[in-house]
């Protein structure tokens, strides 16, 4: 499993909101701070029994303005760092894990 941080917009209560005109929370890959031998940042994981896992979750690549011409549809979710959560495939779930996590 890998680890993703809510990284977006918040109010002045520090309370995490939805990105304007997609409706959907900002994650970021959460990496070591420790870079590896080739000076590449590690990404954060843990392996958990699946007896854990309740459901997956659908992420969404955030493209940006430029393109990014390495990516394709069979490496898009490797080369991205940055997600929208999609609250559009179960919509409990969603608020559930805002309530839990934000």
């Amino acid at each position: 499993m890998q680890t993703f941080l809510f990284v977006g917009r918040k109010n002045q209560d520090g309370v995490l909101l939805e990105e304007r005109d997609v409706d959907m929370y900002l994650l970021q890959r959460h990496f070591r701070s420790a870079a590896s031998y080739m000076q590449e940042p590690v990404r954060m994981g843990d392996v958990i029994p699946l007896t854990d896992v309740q459901q997956a979750v659908d992420i969404i690549p955030v493209f940006g303005q430029a393109r990014n011409r390495d990516i394709d549809s069979t490496n898009t979710l490797e080369l991205s760092n940055t997600f929208y959560l999609n609250n559009f495939s179960s919509k409990e779930l969603y608020h559930v894990l805002l309530s839990d996590f934000a």
